[in-house]
């Protein structure tokens, strides 16, 4: 068994490292981009905030969709904790993207966090946009 695990190892380690970057440049691009489309309300609310009118069977896929590419990212995370790489965001990104009960409750939850609440304002200072609303208030 342990033959065979060394056998592929530099495979995994090369592959696991590609993932690695992928990922780390995916978040560094994206995430800023996510953040400037996001309304000034988005954590304020006391309900999720709309961003698209429902589209019927079109709503229905890309929820389908959204929820098959966040759990992918979740499994991929939770392998990359285990290899160098971005695990933990890949994970909290893969969250996020799915619909779940009470995601809207842990993104406040999160946002709620001082650090995260001024680096989510930095973020949209850098494209001259309003910070959030706060959602502690």
């Amino acid at each position: 068994m342990v033959e065979l695990i060394s056998s592929y190892l530099p495979e995994l380690i090369l592959w696991g490292s590609g993932l690695s970057l992928v990922t780390l440049a995916a978040a560094v691009f994206a995430v800023p981009w996510v953040v400037a489309h996001l309304p000034v309300d988005y954590f304020s609310g006391p309900r999720r905030h709309a961003l698209r009118e429902q589209l019927g069977l079109g709503a229905l896929m890309l929820a389908l969709l959204k929820n098959v590419a966040g759990g992918l990212l979740v499994m991929i995370g939770f392998i990359l904790l285990f290899m160098p790489g971005q695990g933990v965001l890949m994970m909290l990104v893969g969250l996020l993207i799915m619909n779940f009960p009470g995601k809207y409750r842990l993104e406040r939850l999160l946002v709620a966090r001082e650090g995260v609440f001024r680096a989510l304002n930095w973020l949209r200072a850098k494209h001259s946009l309003p910070p959030f609303e706060n959602p502690r208030q």
